[in-house]
């Protein structure tokens, strides 16, 4: 899996390349801390240039959503493949925050 990392303002938009499993989880946790430490506002995640993403992928996400609160808001794109098959098929869109453009973040980090 490879990552790109986009900065807008105080906006870090996380784009997400190849497969998200196992394999890839020590990198992702390394680049999400490196972001983190820049204190964002938020991290958005993109998931749509993701052709495979399993459990691992999944609890990954999970616990990025859970540091974020109280420190800066975490949120994936919307949008439509397999990783994004695999958020709603677990349940897990239900609990991550959700949005279709970056306008949509809210001002509040305790989201």
């Amino acid at each position: 899996m490879r990552g790109r990392i986009e900065r807008e303002g105080d906006v870090v938009r996380l784009a997400l390349l190849g497969e998200f499993d196992m394999a890839a989880a020590g990198d992702f946790a390394a680049t999400l801390a490196d972001i983190e430490a820049t204190r964002p506002r938020a991290i958005v995640m993109d998931l749509a240039g993701l052709s495979f993403m399993d459990s691992t992928g999944l609890h990954a996400l999970l616990g990025a959503h859970e540091r974020a609160v109280g420190s800066h808001v975490f949120a994936v794109l919307d949008g439509t493949g397999p990783a994004h098959r695999v958020l709603v098929l677990a349940g897990v869109a239900a609990l991550l925050m959700v949005i279709g453009e970056l306008s949509e973040i809210p001002a509040d980090a305790s989201c």
